[in-house]
This record gives structure tokens, sequence and C-alpha cells, in this order.
């Protein structure tokens, strides 16, 4: 049975490590938004060399890197965050307690979307205003979208972390 106090407790500790660190808090402001003008000027480029076609292409890195940080996002937090947890050899420490896995699993899952909602939310408006892009034109579209980018995260997450369970920390660039 999953307690739900802890699953929050769980959230609410890493919650308030990652914003008292300002490297997390780069990698939800800083970096996505460098992907995005990266990919926002390529799809400009493109556009510029493709003139004459009917399509509009300079949306289709943009839509692209705003998705990819969906993915990219719940794997990267799920997988850290067990990271972090052995390389502050706390790992033990949090398992004497009665936390279970799946616990500490769902509290991190629940870290990982809101900084992905946080993340999407900056970058979409650092898009719209750079270049009067919303990826709020896919509609309704967007709710499976995220939740099947977020699940796939989640999964790679889950494959990290196992790999990070069985090997330890020498194998953490995998993370």
């Amino acid at each position: 049975m999953i307690k739900m106090n802890q699953v929050i407790a769980i959230f609410i500790r890493h919650f308030y490590l990652h914003m008292r660190a300002i490297d997390r808090i780069l990698d939800i402001i800083f970096w996505p938004n460098v992907d995005v003008m990266l990919f926002g000027f390529t799809g400009v480029w493109m556009q510029q060399e493709l003139v004459g076609t009917m399509v509009n292409t300079a949306y289709i890195p943009l839509m692209g890197a705003l998705l990819w940080q969906i993915t990219m996002r719940s794997n990267v937090d799920l997988s850290l965050g067990l990271l972090e947890e052995l390389w502050g050899n706390n790992f033990a420490n949090i398992f004497i307690t009665p936390l279970r896995f799946p616990e500490w699993v769902l509290g991190m899952m629940l870290l990982g979307a809101v900084r992905i909602i946080l993340t999407l939310v900056l970058c979409s408006l650092v898009v719209w205003l750079t270049y009067n892009f919303s990826i709020l034109i896919l509609g309704w579209y967007l709710i499976p979208i995220f939740i099947s980018l977020l699940m796939s995260g989640w999964m790679m997450g889950c494959f990290t972390s196992s790999l990070l369970v069985t090997w330890g920390r020498r194998i953490g660039i995998f993370a």
C-alpha cells in the first residue's frame, strides 16, 4: 500500500533541495531555453533556405525542442534523483525508514512533473515572445502527447535507475 504522505515528503525534500541550488534552477530556466533558441534559429534558417515551399518549416524544430523537454526532463529528474542519493551516501538511510521504493519513485515523478510543467511554460513563453509560435496550436492533442512523452521519459528514467542500483555510481554517466 502506497502512503501518500511519504510520497509528498520525498517531493518536498527534493523540491527544497532543488530550489536552493543554482544549478538546479538553471536546469529549469537556462538550459531548456538554450535548446529552444538553438532549434528556433535552425528553423528560421531552414525557412529562409526553403523560400518557395508552402510548408512553414521554421516551427518543426521548435515543436520538437519543446516536446523533447518533456521526455528528457522526466528521464533526468528521476535518474538524477537516485544518483544524488547515491552521491550523498543517503540511499541506505532513506530505505531504513518505512519508506518503500515505489513511494520514493512516485515522489520523484511528482517532482519531475512539476519541474517539467514549469520548464514547458517558461520555454513556451520564450518561444511565443521570440518566434510568435505557440505550442497550444496542438489543442487537445497536447494532453495525450504530453502524457505519452512523460511516461516514456519515466520509463527511460526507471531503466537508468535500475542500472544505477545494479552497478552503482560508476555507471552514473547514463543518468
